[in-house]
């Protein structure tokens, strides 16, 4: 019996589900295919994710938190040899509300003014649009050359953005994509 396909509707929703600690639906399609004018077929189709060990999902992204201390740039390096980048922060649920329990208290994200004093980028080339600095910052301390970015979550509130110098040493947040 050989079948002929007709045209056929494929709907595709991401949908992060989490299923049990660690394992996600991140998809789900439903595929109609005509085989037949009288016939239809439905088929559902999941699709589920399980990330890598010491990454964690949140809000459509993975997030890797280091347990040691680099630079900014050895950081930067560290995520990029996981296939991530340094965190970009472009929400505050993820500057402090909702990741507060799983960032250290100081850490590196993916953002700098190296390029050109005062005018911040992102890693990925972005400008900065929305931002949290903690009062005062960025302000280059006691005349410090100040040029990438950590979450200080000694700070007690949302804005918890501070400017660091590159080579002091912190843990960092790096994030992947779904």
């Amino acid at each position: 019996v050989v079948l002929c396909l007709l045209p056929h509707l494929i709907i595709s929703v991401v949908l992060p589900i989490p299923l049990l600690s660690g394992i996600y639906i991140v998809s789900v399609s439903l595929h109609l295919l005509w085989h037949h004018p009288s016939a239809l077929l439905s088929v559902c189709t999941l699709a589920l994710y399980l990330p890598p060990p010491g990454w964690l999902y949140f809000n459509g992204s993975f997030y890797y938190i280091s347990s040691i201390a680099k630079s900014w740039q050895d950081s930067r390096d560290d995520c990029s040899q996981r296939g991530a980048v340094l965190a970009i922060i472009s929400m505050k649920h993820l500057s402090k509300t909702n990741m507060c329990d799983i960032i250290s208290m100081v850490m590196w994200i993916g953002l700098t003014d190296r390029e050109t004093e005062g005018v911040w980028k992102w890693v990925d080339e972005t400008p900065l649009t929305a931002s949290f600095w903690y009062s005062g910052e960025p302000n280059n301390f006691k005349g410090r050359n100040e040029d990438c970015v950590v979450i200080n979550h000694y700070y007690s509130n949302e804005n918890n953005w501070n400017d660091a110098v590159c080579e002091n040493e912190y843990s960092w947040l790096c994030e992947k994509h779904m």
